[in-house]
């Protein structure tokens, strides 16, 4: 039986969908801010990287602004505790303020002791981190993150919580409105379809989950799909973080995502990295 391209298309993506989440899933963890009464509040999501010999977490900058706006410290989820970020925190320029910024980035060194504290997980290396992408045409890109819709269960008695990671995957579409909108060019971001309905993990339609909470989160390579060579069960894929997911234009049904290449040059730059 013969299928067409599309068809072959969609079955290798959703293969190498489920190899990026196996493979680099685990490096991307929740952050949370305490409420006004102590309890753990869930805000954003974050990817930990190593970078050269350092370890890192990435975030968007304006989930650490959350944490200043309501004077509290913020945490991430580690394999079973939270671990206060306490490192120095570099941000991406923000003239008009964090919250028109629109490169919305932020990385803090990780200590030995919040390594430790961290535990058992993934950080993503440079041998599977893309900084020269440059054309998102004919691509699939994986999304991971934590919506808050699905990390609203705390057990206040513990002051503990259970943790949902969300992802999934969709193509590039034309971000000329939405560069227009936020005022950038668009060669810094990817920009990935995100539709009011999608299918379930049985392949039912269902409405879309509201994506606050995922910036902050990876957004992963799958490769260009659209060309045929890379079809074949055989074609070489290895999945790569790509660009960090910062914000959701649902009149446009796009996401926005900073690049790692601008990111990563913006701070080597600054003489950060």
């Amino acid at each position: 039986m013969l299928e067409t391209i599309g068809e072959a298309a969609l079955a290798v993506a959703k293969t190498r969908h489920a190899i990026a989440v196996a493979t680099l899933a685990d490096a991307v963890r929740p952050v949370y801010r305490a409420d006004d009464r102590g309890q753990p509040d869930h805000e954003g999501s974050c990817v930990l990287l190593q970078l050269g010999g350092t370890k890192y977490a990435l975030t968007a900058s304006h989930v650490v602004e959350a944490g200043k706006i309501t004077d509290s410290d913020l945490y991430i989820g580690g394999e079973s505790r939270f671990v206060k970020i306490s490192g120095t925190c570099y941000r991406s320029r923000a003239p008009r303020g964090i919250f028109k910024d629109h490169y919305d980035f932020a990385l803090v060194a990780l200590s030995d002791d919040d390594i430790s504290s961290l535990g058992d997980i993934k950080y993503i290396s440079e041998a599977n981190i893309s900084k020269g992408q440059t054309q998102s045409d004919g691509h699939v890109y994986t999304v991971i993150g934590y919506p808050n819709t699905k990390n609203k269960d705390i057990d206040k008695q513990l002051r503990a919580v259970t943790s949902n990671r969300w992802n999934y995957y969709s193509v590039p579409r034309d971000g000329t409105d939405v560069s227009r909108k936020i005022e950038v060019d668009g060669g810094e971001h990817i920009f990935v379809g995100y539709d009011k309905r999608s299918l379930d993990v049985n392949g039912n339609q269902v409405n879309s989950i509201k994506l606050k909470g995922v910036s902050g989160g990876a957004v992963i390579d799958l490769g260009r799909l659209g060309a045929p060579e890379n079809l074949s069960p055989d074609a070489a894929f290895t999945p790569r973080l790509v660009a960090l997911f910062i914000e959701h234009h649902s009149d446009k049904q796009i996401t926005v995502a900073t690049k790692i290449g601008f990111i990563v040059e913006s701070l080597d730059l600054a003489g950060i990295l």
